[in-house]
């Protein structure tokens, strides 16, 4: 029950980039440093932060306040490239546990922290860029709070740590290569109400241990884990990795953690271990499949495994005494960007209904199922939109000259895609060398437009001339699998 009312109230909740009351103090227009700038802001207040790379250790104490780029009030993603807050190798934002709720980090550039954020509070974090830390955000006790939209890539170890007691949504980002985990879990001693961690519609991917790792430690903590919709993958050791005793290190022990976590709709490809460990863990729904050495490890105790695909792994089930219900052992038939196609075996193969100890477990989200039972894996099958038996190739997205052009200050770039895929969008000159990367992630069926203000990733004017713009569609599967990419020019005058 208590999940379901979690789930409520994160789906009815509109939480976006908008600026709503206070003033907004604008840097480096008012003041010189961002700091300065927030010991001077009220509960309320918004830190508008320009274009430029501003080398800052930041505190953050006391009251809430919106931290942000231009992107909250110009709904331009080119600003959150722009924006860098840099910490020359220490902590770049720290938020200590006096900080007022909800103070909120939206649209900018975190980089070369030893934390890229240190927080003892709960805050909201959303469209950032978070990259070239030790860990992207460290989460301790009494933090927690929204980390939505977000991309965290080549930090130095874990992208999220979450340690001591935290209360978290992570939902909707991209983690990828990171150098340890892309999310780790500690659960060191806790006795108060429930802590309830969801992670949520996430891609997480190239990383260089796991894709998220539980650390257990000897007692049995007041914790609630939902894991749903997330697209885990490449991962260089297990998907869902569970250790004990403190040890971070992965060894594929595969702990018998006794926290209930709820592994629901996620698709898992490509791992030595798809899932090793728990000991009350339920999967439902769930596709499987590539697994190295096995896809489910010593899951055990009162765990229960239904209605999920495994194909493709070493073996399915190691030491597992876990009760196994109505798998299937099929080819999921997963296109490139890792949907489900026409004909395959995990449409409308899923449960729709389950109830585990008294808690029911699905048809908890807003997004509604198509057909007569919810699909297996991350992404429901949706003919409609395309997505199934075409191609990932030319048809599936349409790239638009910019315009203007020729421009002087600004143009946009319009794309529309008609599948769910990774995309990135980069500006080059005419001798190859990358100016700026534009956009970087996975973008939904729909139209979309990329402004362009003729600087490169330094926020410095380039010179005037003729530019290229690169679009590459698809995946990012080390394996070598193709991405579409298309190239247009454009003529920057000054």
């Amino acid at each position: 029950m208590l999940f379901r009312i979690y789930i409520f109230i994160f789906n009815v909740i509109i939480w976006a980039p908008a600026f709503v009351g206070g003033r907004i103090i604008e840097i480096p227009s008012q003041y010189p440093t961002i700091q300065e700038g927030i010991q001077l802001a009220a509960n309320g207040d918004t830190v508008l932060l320009a274009p430029g790379i501003y080398r800052e250790q930041l505190t953050l104490q006391a009251k809430a306040v919106t931290l942000a780029s231009w992107y909250l009030t110009r709904d331009d993603t080119s600003y959150i490239r722009q924006t860098i807050v840099d910490g020359d190798s220490q902590t770049v934002i720290n938020i200590e546990n006096s900080v007022a709720f909800p103070m909120c980090i939206i649209g900018i550039t975190i980089r070369n922290g030893e934390d890229g954020i240190f927080s003892k509070a709960k805050f909201n974090i959303s469209h950032c860029y978070i990259t070239a830390c030790q860990d992207g955000i460290d989460y301790e006790d009494g933090s927690g709070g929204i980390c939505r939209h977000n991309l965290f890539e080549h930090n130095e170890d874990d992208a999220i740590d979450l340690d001591q007691a935290v209360d978290i949504i992570v939902a909707e980002n991209v983690i990828r290569y990171n150098q340890d985990d892309g999310i780790e879990i500690r659960l060191h001693e806790y006795k108060g109400p429930q802590l309830n961690y969801i992670i949520q519609n996430n891609i997480i991917y190239g990383n260089e241990e796991d894709g998220i790792q539980f650390i257990d430690y000897p007692d049995t903590s007041n914790r609630v884990f939902r894991l749903e919709r997330n697209l885990i993958y490449d991962n260089a050791m297990a998907a869902i990795g569970c250790m004990s005793d403190g040890n971070s290190d992965e060894n594929y022990e595969a702990a018998g953690i006794p926290e209930p976590i709820y592994l629901i709709n996620n698709t898992i490809i490509n791992h030595q271990c798809g899932v090793a460990g728990g000991a009350y863990l339920v999967a439902i729904n769930n596709v499987i499949t590539q697994s190295s050495i096995t896809a489910m490890k010593k899951v055990i105790g009162n765990s229960i495994v239904t209605n999920n695909d495994f194909w493709a792994n070493g073996v399915d089930f190691d030491s597992c005494n876990t009760a196994a219900l109505r798998n299937k052992f099929e080819n999921p038939m997963l296109n490139e960007s890792f949907h489900l196609m026409e004909g395959s075996p995990c449409i409308d193969a899923g449960i729709k209904l389950f109830i585990w100890q008294g808690d029911t477990l699905l048809n908890l989200l807003a997004e509604a199922y198509q057909g007569a039972a919810p699909d297996m894996g991350a992404f429901e099958y949706l003919p409609e939109s395309g997505m199934g038996s075409q191609s990932m190739g030319l048809n599936n997205f349409q790239l638009e000259q910019n315009y203007p052009n020729p421009f002087n200050a600004r143009t946009k770039i319009n794309f529309r895609v008609e599948s769910s895929a990774f995309v990135d969008l980069s500006i080059y000159n005419t001798i190859g060398q990358t100016v700026k990367l534009l956009y970087s992630g996975m973008v939904t069926p729909g139209e979309y437009g990329v402004v362009w203000d003729g600087t490169e990733e330094s926020g410095k004017q380039v010179a005037a001339g003729i530019y290229v713009y690169r679009f590459e569609y698809g995946n990012h599967l080390s394996s070598g699998t193709a991405r579409t990419v298309q190239t247009r020019k454009m003529n920057l005058i000054r």
